[in-house]
């Protein structure tokens, strides 16, 4: 079975965007996890079933049907688990993060047919995992990535030691789509957009946490005009009034997968001079 829903208006703006330029990968969010202690590779697959199973934005794909723009949830989604093991690697760290920057570099997401996530599972030693995932900014954040490593690690380790699953923190995409929907028709919104409209009326530069800055963009044409199919793409939701982002769930703790007795996963960090994920 296939559910529809509406989208929000960031995903909106992210969905335009990637039609004007359908090879730009900076929508493109990925990270790993250093995890210290063995790992169970089926069992950890296991694991991202269940969660992708349990969560809709990681089933959800973007094409324009009878009604418009539309998100479509699938129940037949595979997201196939990529295991490697580069333990014999001189330096199996550095043999993955290779693994990891290719895949940045080529992996380009169809929005249309999905799915929008990968994960990647590798073994360094017997005693040491990385444990890798990118997805499309159109179905998850940074902050939602933490929720989802959370939710992985609490599920793995549940099936490793027979321990109950942690109760889930409650809501569903289709309540954030309606209250996205349901603000932006509100006075609130407005007051909200006046406001902030004139606290940044002389702001002339953007304000960033690091120096990097992203690559010049490509113009779609010499002329700078729109592809026929990509406009008549974007007109479809042109004229629907824009919504705020997406607000995310409460941050429940831990966000990287630890290993039944082990000490909790580390975030991984790239060598200088690669960019920050």
């Amino acid at each position: 079975m296939t559910e529809q829903l509406a989208l929000t208006s960031s995903q909106t703006g992210v969905w335009v965007a990637q039609q004007l330029d359908p090879d730009d990968k900076s929508f493109t969010s990925s990270e790993y996890c250093d995890i210290a202690g063995p790992i169970d590779p089926v069992l950890f697959e296991t694991a991202l079933r269940e969660v992708v199973a349990t969560t809709p934005a990681l089933r959800a794909r973007f094409d324009i049907g009878d009604e418009g723009l539309t998100q479509y949830i699938d129940d037949t989604v595979d997201i196939p688990m990529h295991y490697l093991d580069v333990s014999g690697e001189p330096d199996p760290c550095a043999a993955a993060r290779r693994w990891m920057a290719r895949h940045r570099e080529e992996e380009v997401y169809d929005l249309a047919k999905g799915p929008l996530v990968t994960w990647a599972l590798f073994k360094a030693s017997p005693e040491r995992f990385l444990w890798y995932r990118a997805v499309h900014h159109i179905v998850v954040d940074g902050f939602g990535c933490a929720l989802i490593a959370s939710h992985v690690a609490d599920v793995y380790t549940a099936l490793a030691t027979g321990r109950p699953r942690r109760p889930r923190p409650p809501g569903t995409l289709q309540q954030a789509v309606e209250a996205d929907t349901a603000y932006q028709l509100s006075e609130a919104f407005n007051r909200d957009g006046e406001f902030w409209r004139a606290h940044l009326a002389d702001q002339t530069e953007t304000v960033s946490l690091t120096d990097w800055r992203p690559p010049a963009q490509r113009r779609v044409d010499p002329g700078g005009r729109l592809s026929r199919a990509c406009g008549r793409r974007c007109a479809a939701v042109r004229g629907a009034p824009p919504r705020p982002p997406l607000a995310g769930s409460r941050h429940r703790g831990g966000c990287c997968a630890t290993a039944p007795g082990k000490r909790r996963a580390k975030h991984g960090s790239w060598p200088a001079g690669d960019r920050p994920f």
